[in-house]
């Protein structure tokens, strides 16, 4: 058996980017989907614009390199002009008025800037052009320009979005969205962007908005505490680049320290709640994709560059519920029954028949993600849970990436398989098989010293590995067996015991069993509500055929 290949999830996930959009209106996506409407009712909202759009045109350069095919070109290029057009003259991304969002422009100093840097970094990196990157540095000097640098080394806002008529509104006091990690979502982006240029006011912005989201935490001591789940672990991930790009000890023991403990309110496989200790209706109770593609980026980051066990956690977040959760087949939403509430639905609310019911979006939402996904189905039949949510599908895109990418990495003339999952890359073609005895081929395509990571669940004297039949003899450094040199033809062939196993994990939703074999659940009970996630037929009995070799491939973090 095997798992399908992220490369044909890829392709259903450049599909949602594209057909789930207004494209009569540049291509912005729709933000809100209520899927209980038959047929479904979509939606754009305030985060439609710079954080949809940027996060859609970030998801979109990384899976086009991904599937070796142009970057930036036909749909791609129109979302990226809308994604232009959207700045003011100071570089700031503004949401326009309408009926759905405000009645005068306005701009948020994270997330509408977040998505947009998310976006022109990608393409940046992707194409080299300099366009690019004088957008993405105006983008920042903008946000900068906003914010009020304090004394004791901070930075924050003094509202929660800003007007050029009125300047800044009045802070919301919702517990369940601390202004001071809601308004630092971008302090990834910015980290990431000085990763890649070196760009020094990135730096310094992100470490200021990381200090006042720490400083308003008890040095984090109560981050994961409550609240929206996806700002936090958000911040995790700045903070754990914050380390790679500066090599600091202590920045990595912190974002290892905040990563268990987020980790500790999931499961192994990957689920994670959008809220945290919230009890209105369902928020605590059902998971947003954004959450676990933060978790497997900070997984990636702690395993390729502070302890490589973190690559077990990375593996089953990307062979369980980032699979799992993707929309491949929507006759489920029939079964839908409890209705999303209408204030997210906000055309319907104004009467302005802005809301679309078109056919064609039931197939458009093929290959996005669960926004408020069940743990052990893909929807509780809740109010949230039978609503779709924009941001999940793009980031869910972006996580195919993160682990298609890091699956294997090449480092001078070394070729490390770090996960377990198909891969075709320059130097070797992977495909995995699953069951009670795990196989993985690799076929060699260029010279190497070839390291393959040994799983959690062996020891390294119970895998065979095999050239042309004949046994290798390896030897196991740091959790790697190393192979040694191959060369181009070369057939190995690595096999080891899936040991069946049982977890029992309690979490707010309440406590559910996992069977999994190796590191891939095969049930989860008990199944509560619509659309089972681990079944036989997630499965596929022949060899992957749809892998993608890319020449071309850019580090996603």
């Amino acid at each position: 058996m095997h798992l399908p290949s992220l490369a044909q999830r890829a392709k259903l996930a450049v599909h949602c980017l594209t057909e789930y959009c207004d494209k009569t209106r540049g291509n912005i996506p729709y933000f809100y989907t209520r899927m209980t409407d038959h047929p479904v009712t979509a939606s754009l909202a305030i985060w439609s614009y710079g954080d949809g759009l940027g996060r859609s045109v970030d998801a979109l350069t990384l899976l086009r390199l991904m599937l070796g095919e142009p970057v930036n070109e036909g749909i791609d290029r129109v979302m990226t002009g809308t994604l232009i057009s959207l700045l003011g003259e100071e570089g700031l991304s503004w949401c326009p008025p309408e009926p759905w969002t405000m009645p005068v422009a306005h701009t948020r100093p994270a997330w509408l800037q977040q998505g947009t840097l998310l976006g022109f970094t990608s393409l940046y990196q992707a194409t080299g052009d300099s366009e690019f990157r004088r957008l993405a540095e105006r983008n920042i000097g903008a946000v900068r320009d906003l914010t009020t640098f304090h004394p004791e080394g901070y930075g924050d806002y003094p509202g929660d979005y800003y007007t050029r008529g009125k300047g800044w509104s009045g802070c919301s006091n919702d517990p369940m969205h601390a202004r001071s990690v809601f308004s630092t979502s971008i302090t990834m982006p910015l980290m990431r962007y000085y990763r890649l240029t070196g760009f020094e006011p990135a730096f310094a912005l992100a470490n200021s908005l990381i200090s006042w989201a720490l400083r308003d935490h008890d040095g984090g001591d109560k981050l994961f505490d409550v609240g929206h789940f996806h700002c936090q672990s958000r911040l995790v991930t700045a903070i754990l680049t914050r380390a790679v790009c500066t090599d600091n000890k202590a920045d990595f023991q912190l974002g290892e320290r905040l990563y268990l403990k987020a980790r500790s309110l999931g499961t192994q496989g990957g689920w994670f709640p959008e809220q945290i200790n919230n009890p209105d209706m369902d928020r605590s109770e059902t998971s947003e994709t954004c959450c676990l593609t933060d978790m497997l980026e900070c997984a990636i980051l702690l395993a390729e560059h502070y302890d490589p066990r973190y690559w077990n956690d990375a593996e089953r977040y990307a062979k369980n519920y980032l699979l799992a959760h993707q929309i491949v087949d929507n006759d489920w939403f029939a079964e839908l029954t409890s209705k999303v509430p209408d204030q997210m639905m906000s055309g319907f609310i104004e009467g302005r028949g802005d809301c679309v019911q078109e056919a064609r979006l039931n197939d458009a939402l093929l290959g996005g993600f669960a926004g408020w996904g069940g743990v052990t189905c893909m929807s509780h039949n809740t109010t949230y849970s039978n609503c779709n949510q924009h941001c999940c599908n793009a980031a869910g895109a972006r996580a195919i990436y993160d682990a298609w990418y890091y699956a294997a990495v090449e480092e001078g003339d070394v070729l490390s398989i770090n996960l377990l999952i198909h891969r075709e890359h320059p130097a070797a073609s992977i495909v995995v098989e699953e069951g009670p005895t795990g196989k993985l081929d690799i076929t060699i395509r260029q010279p190497r010293r070839l390291r393959v990571r040994i799983p959690e669940f062996v020891k390294a004297e119970e895998m065979s590995v095999r050239c042309a039949g004949q046994p290798l003899v390896c030897r196991d450094e740091g959790g790697y067996l190393d192979a040694g040199w191959v060369r181009p033809g070369d057939v190995i062939q690595v096999i080891f015991p899936q040991k069946p196993r049982t977890t029992v994990e309690k979490i707010y939703p309440g406590v559910f069993t996992y069977a999994w074999q190796g590191s891939t659940i095969l049930h989860a009970e008990p199944i509560r509500g619509v659309r089972p996630l681990f079944t036989p037929e997630r499965f596929q009995r022949e060899t992957p055929n749809h892998i993608s070799m890319s020449k071309i491939t850019v580090p996603p973090l």
